[in-house]
C-alpha cells in the first residue's frame, strides 16, 4: 500500500499539477509546428517529464502531414531510429507493408495523432507566440521563465524547445541568428553564397542542367527591349559574383497533393488575381524549346495520388517571393502564403490550359486535381507552406560544408544527416548575355552520413541556458540544405528533449549537459546519434537465424521526367548502396527479377535492382540523356554513383551506349546475349525503331555510325579499366555472337 501511494503521489508530481490559483510550471515546454515538435513532446512525456506542446497551427506533424509525402531518405532509411523510425514504420503499417517512402498527408496526420494519443501528450493548438518585444518571452537572468501567446495565455517552464520552422521563440529569446547566405570566405565553403547558373563548369551543382535554363529565354517584357522592364520575378544585378553573401533564401512552394482519380478530384480553376504575365517566364521557356516537364512528380503509396514538387527552369517554386518571410509579422506571412498559393494554382492552371504549353505536358497536367479527401477543411489545399529555410541560429558549433563532406567531424553528434547539400533557386537573374538564368541552385551529395553536433541545437555559451532549437539549428546555408529533412528534424528534436531532461536531472544549463551521459541516453532511446552507429545498424537489424528478411515482391515505382523507374531495394543494403541497372524495361517488365537465381543472389548480397522504362530505344544521344536523368535520380536517392550495368539482348545496346558516354560513372558492365553493335540486330531486324530513336535518315545515320556505335567507342571504358563480362551462345542467330560479344572482346582488349 505504501508503494502504491508513493507511486500515486509521484505521478501527480510528474503532471505538474499546480497549487490552487497558480499556473503550472512544466518541466518542458515545446513550442512548434513541425514534425520535430511531435517527436520532442512524445520523447519528453515518455521520460516522465511534465510537458506541454504549444502548436501555433491547427494540426500535428508539420510538413509530414501537409503535403511533403515524398520523404528524402536518400536511401539511408537506417540513419535514424527512435520516434522518427516509429513514425515511418507506422506509415508503412497503414499501407500493410514494411516500407513506404511516399505517403498521403492524411495518413501521416493519423499516424502522428495516434502516437500523440498513445503517449498522452497535452497539445494546445492555434496559439501563436506574442512576438511583441518584451511581451512574448519572460526572461529570468539567462533563462526563459515563461512564454505568452497572442491570446494572452502564459506557459511557464523549466526547459523550452523551439521546434518551429521559422525560429520565432529562439529569436524572441535574444539568441543570435542569421537569415540568408554566408559568403564563401566565412567557412571556406565552395558552394556558399551566390551561385550563378551560367557558371561553367558549375562546381557547386552535380546534376548537370536540371533546375536551370537550357534554352535562351528573353527576360524583358517586350523581348529584346530592356526599356520595357523585366518580367516579374527576374532581377538584373550588376557585379553579381559567385561566393558573395546576402540576405536571400531558397524558394518556397506548397507541396501539393494531387490525384488522378476523377471521383476524388476538385478541379484546379484559374485563381482570383491570376495574371498571365506572372507565368510568362514559364511560357517563354516552352516557346524557346525546353519541353521538359517542370515538375518532380512522386507517386504516393495509394497509387492514385502524387506529391507535386518543383523541378527545372521554372516550376512551382515562387522564386524570390519569400525573402522577408522568416522575420515578417504574422499578418505579412499570411499575405506571402496567399501570394504563393495564387502563383502555384495559376501555374497548375496554366500548365493544363495555355496553348503555349506543349500538348503532352498540357494533357498530363489536366489529368490531376486536388483530392477531396485531403485537407478537407481547406478545399484540398495544403495547410502549410513549405518553409525550406528561415532563420538559422549561430551557436558555438556551426555545421557547414566541411561536416557534410566528412572533412570535419563533430565530436558530440546527436543525429545524422545524409541528404545532398541542396538549395532550390534563390533568384532568377539576367546573365551578361541578356538571357534568363537561375541563381542559387546547389547540389552535392555527402560521401557518407555525417554527425550533427549537439552544440548546433543549443545557444552559444553565455546565451539562453534553457532553450533548444533543433529545427532552425546552427548551420550554414549549405549545410542546412542537407540537414533540413523531416526525419532528421524529428531525430534532432527527440535528442533535444532527452537532453532537456538530463539538464533538469543534473540541474545544469543546456550548455553544460555532459555529452557522454547524453549519448548513452540517446542510444538507449534507439537514436542513431553517431556515424559509427549507422555503419553497424544493418547488422543490428539482421533477422534471427533461419529467418530471411523477405526481398520486396513489388517494385517501388517513381517517375523521372514523365517516365517510370522501377526499384527493387535490397532488404539489407550493402555498404555504399550498390545497384544493378538493368535494361531493357518495356511496359514495366523488369525481366531479370523473374529469374529467381539472379534476383535472390542480388538481394542477399545487398544489391538493389533498378530499371527505367523508355520503351524501344536503341542508344541514341537523346535517349541516353534521359537515362542520365534516371541515373541522377538514383544517385539523389543515395545509391552508388557507379552502378553495375546489366543489359539483356537489346538492353545491351541501351546500357553500353550510356556506358561509353559516361565511362567515369560505371562500376562494371555485364551482358546476357547483349546487342553491342548497331550494324547487327538494330539495323538488320529493327531498323525502323533504330532510326526513329536517332531521329535520322538511314544515310545520315550511316555517315555518323563511327561516332554513335558503342563497339567503336570503348576507349574511355578501357582507359578506366571498367570490368566487362558477357554470357553469349555462339549459335545465336538473332544477336550473332561474332558481331557482338566476340567483337566487343576483341575491340576492348
Amino acid at each position: 500500500m505504501k508503494h502504491s501511494i508513493l507511486s500515486f503521489l509521484c505521478g501527480l508530481a510528474s503532471l505538474a499539477v499546480p497549487v490552487s490559483g497558480q499556473a503550472p510550471v512544466h518541466d518542458i515546454v515545446v513550442y512548434g509546428d513541425s514534425s520535430g515538435a511531435v517527436a520532442a513532446a512524445i520523447s519528453a512525456k515518455r521520460e516522465g517529464r511534465s510537458v506541454i506542446w504549444i502548436n501555433p497551427t491547427g494540426f500535428p506533424g508539420g510538413m509530414s502531414a501537409s503535403g511533403l509525402g515524398a520523404t528524402d531518405f536518400l536511401g539511408y532509411r537506417n540513419t535514424f531510429g527512435g520516434i522518427a523510425s516509429e513514425f515511418y514504420d507506422g506509415v508503412a503499417k497503414s499501407y500493410g507493408t514494411n516500407f513506404v517512402r511516399s505517403f498521403e498527408p492524411g495518413v501521416g496526420k493519423k499516424v502522428f495523432e495516434k502516437m500523440i494519443a498513445d503517449a498522452g501528450v497535452t497539445v494546445v493548438y492555434n496559439e501563436q507566440l506574442d512576438r511583441t518585444s518584451g511581451k512574448g518571452v519572460t526572461m529570468e537572468g539567462k533563462r526563459i521563465k515563461a512564454i505568452t501567446t497572442l491570446s494572452g495565455k502564459t506557459y511557464e517552464g523549466k526547459m523550452f524547445i523551439d521546434a518551429t520552422y521559422v525560429g520565432d521563440l529562439m529569436a524572441a529569446a535574444g539568441v543570435p541568428y542569421i537569415v540568408g547566405r554566408e559568403p564563401e570566405s566565412k567557412y571556406g565553403e565552395d558552394m556558399a553564397g551566390v551561385r550563378r547558373g551560367d557558371t561553367n563548369p558549375r562546381v557547386h551543382y552535380g546534376q548537370k542542367d536540371k533546375d536551370h535554363f537550357v534554352k535562351e529565354v528573353d527576360p524583358y517584357v517586350k523581348p529584346g527591349d530592356p526599356s520595357t522592364g523585366l518580367l516579374p520575378h527576374i532581377s538584373k544585378i550588376e557585379g553579381l559574383t559567385n561566393g558573395q553573401g546576402d540576405k536571400k533564401i531558397q524558394a518556397y512552394n506548397y507541396r501539393v497533393c494531387l490525384t488522378t482519380d476523377p471521383a476524388n478530384q476538385i478541379p484546379i480553376e484559374k485563381p482570383p488575381g491570376y495574371r498571365e504575365i506572372d507565368h510568362e517566364l514559364l511560357l517563354r521557356n516552352f516557346d524557346a524549346g525546353d519541353t521538359r516537364l517542370p515538375a518532380l512528380i512522386e507517386p504516393l503509396a495509394d497509387g492514385k495520388k502524387v506529391d507535386w514538387n518543383n523541378m527545372h527552369a521554372v516550376g512551382s517554386d515562387y522564386v524570390g517571393a519569400n525573402w522577408e518571410y522568416p522575420e515578417a509579422s504574422y499578418e505579412r506571412r499570411r499575405e506571402i502564403e496567399k501570394e504563393h498559393e495564387t502563383y502555384i494554382r495559376g501555374f497548375l492552371w496554366t500548365m493544363a490550359h495555355n496553348p503555349r504549353v506543349p500538348e503532352k505536358i498540357r494533357e498530363r497536367t489536366a489529368t490531376y486535381g486536388l483530392p477531396k479527401d485531403e485537407f478537407t477543411d481547406n478545399g484540398g489545399w495544403p495547410w502549410m507552406i513549405y518553409i525550406r529555410e528561415a532563420r538559422r541560429m549561430v551557436g558555438d558549433y556551426v555545421m557547414n560544408q566541411l561536416d557534410c563532406e566528412g572533412k570535419r567531424k563533430a565530436p558530440d553528434p546527436i543525429g545524422l544527416g545524409s541528404f545532398g547539400m541542396d538549395s532550390h533557386c534563390v533568384q532568377h537573374i539576367v546573365t551578361d548575355t541578356g538571357k534568363a538564368q537561375n541563381e542559387g541552385v546547389i547540389w552535392r551529395t555527402p560521401p557518407r552520413p555525417y554527425g550533427i553536433s549537439y552544440r548546433s541545437i543549443i545557444p552559444p555559451k553565455g546565451q539562453c541556458e534553457n532553450l533548444f532549437s533543433p529545427i532552425c539549428l546552427s548551420a550554414s546555408h549549405v549545410a542546412h540544405g542537407s540537414i533540413r529533412m523531416e526525419p532528421v528534424f524529428m531525430a534532432l528534436s527527440q535528442s533535444a528533449a532527452i537532453s532537456a531532461g538530463l539538464a533538469l536531472e543534473k540541474n545544469v544549463s543546456v550548455q553544460d549537459v555532459p555529452y557522454p551521459v547524453l549519448l548513452e541516453k540517446l542510444e538507449a532511446a534507439k537514436q542513431i546519434a553517431r556515424p559509427e552507429a549507422w555503419k553497424r545498424a544493418p547488422a543490428a537489424e539482421k533477422p534471427a537465424a533461419g529467418e530471411a528478411k523477405p526481398a520486396p515482391k513489388k517494385a517501388e515505382i517513381f517517375e523521372v521526367e514523365g517516365n517510370k523507374a522501377y526499384l527493387y531495394d535490397a532488404p539489407q543494403p550493402a555498404k555504399g548502396k550498390p545497384w544493378i541497372w538493368y535494361a531493357p524495361v518495356v511496359r514495366g517488365d523488369v525481366i531479370i527479377v523473374k529469374h529467381k537465381a539472379y534476383y535472390d543472389a542480388f538481394m542477399q548480397a545487398g544489391i538493389a535492382v533498378a530499371g527505367f522504362d523508355l520503351g524501344e530505344v536503341r542508344g541514341a544521344p537523346g535517349s541516353t540523356a534521359k537515362f542520365t536523368q534516371f541515373y541522377e535520380a538514383m544517385v539523389k536517392r543515395g545509391y552508388s554513383s557507379k552502378p553495375i550495368l546489366l543489359g539483356q539482348s537489346r538492353g545491351g545496346m541501351m546500357t553500353l551506349a550510356w556506358a561509353f558516354r559516361n565511362p567515369d560513372k560505371v562500376k562494371a558492365w555485364a551482358g546476357i546475349y547483349p546487342v553491342c553493335n548497331l550494324t547487327s540486330w538494330p539495323m538488320k531486324f529493327s531498323k525502323k525503331d533504330t532510326l526513329a530513336d536517332f531521329a535520322m535518315s538511314e544515310e545520315a545515320f550511316v555517315s555518323k555510325l563511327s561516332e554513335l556505335n558503342p563497339i567503336d567507342n570503348l576507349s574511355g571504358l578501357a582507359q578506366r579499366k571498367v570490368p566487362m563480362f558477357s554470357v553469349h551462345g555462339d549459335k545465336d542467330g538473332t544477336v550473332p555472337y561474332d558481331d557482338n560479344t566476340k567483337l566487343l572482346k576483341e575491340r576492348y582488349e
